[in-house]
């Protein structure tokens, strides 16, 4: 029998927009030391490309053992109307640690409903985020720090949005897929799809599929 894991629930937080190597890292780190994790995610406004669903998609293709809760406003709504509490809204992304981290503590007592013990990230607000999290919450949060100096994954999700393709090293396939753009050819029978299919892909340096009908 394996030894008791030291944490019962650790809460992983971001934007995860993309969603990168260096996230995963916290993921492995708190499946290691809690019986199990929370990944939650929002952002206000989101990025595009990075939506709920594609961000919950990536987080349960990655991770499919954690409790995976992306949220965007409707889904905040949808939850408040569920347990009948009363709605309130996603702050700003570029609002002030401490409405951050006091939307945070409503959240999980609120909308979501479960309280961890743990909080892991590699992010500067994380000591201040759990001592906060530990009061509102009424239990203790254990602050455990990832990575902080980015030294094994020196990539921020700021820079990926700046060139994605340029850093795509940093990102999952599964992720990265849902940035590669798709050309589709419609056209008749000998119609010059393939060439025109086969010319695209020589200038691009990427793949071609045959036709698909």
């Amino acid at each position: 029998m394996s030894a008791a894991k030291p944490y019962r629930l650790g809460l992983v937080v971001g934007k995860f927009a993309p969603f990168h190597h260096g996230h995963e890292l916290v993921i492995h780190t708190a499946r290691e030391c809690c019986e199990q994790v929370l990944v939650l995610g929002y952002s206000q406004p989101e990025f595009a490309g990075c939506e709920r669903e594609r961000r919950a998609a990536w987080v349960s293709q990655r991770f499919p053992d954690v409790i995976n809760i992306q949220l965007d406003e409707a889904s905040v709504r949808q939850r408040c109307q569920a347990r009948g509490i009363a709605y309130r809204a996603m702050p700003d992304n570029a609002e002030a640690d401490l409405i951050q981290q006091t939307y945070l503590a409503w959240l999980l007592t609120g909308p979501i409903g479960l309280t961890p013990d743990a909080m892991l990230a590699s992010e500067h607000y994380l000591v201040p985020c759990a001592a906060l999290l530990s009061r509102e919450l009424g239990a203790h949060v254990t602050p455990i720090g990832v990575d902080q100096a980015r030294a094994q994954h020196p990539i921020s999700a700021t820079r990926l949005r700046q060139n994605i393709h340029a850093h795509s090293s940093w990102l999952a396939p599964e992720v990265y897929k849902d940035f590669v753009p798709r050309i589709v050819l419609l056209g008749g029978e000998s119609s010059g799809k393939t060439t025109l299919a086969q010319a695209l892909a020589d200038r691009h340096d990427t793949c071609w599929v045959p036709e698909y009908g």
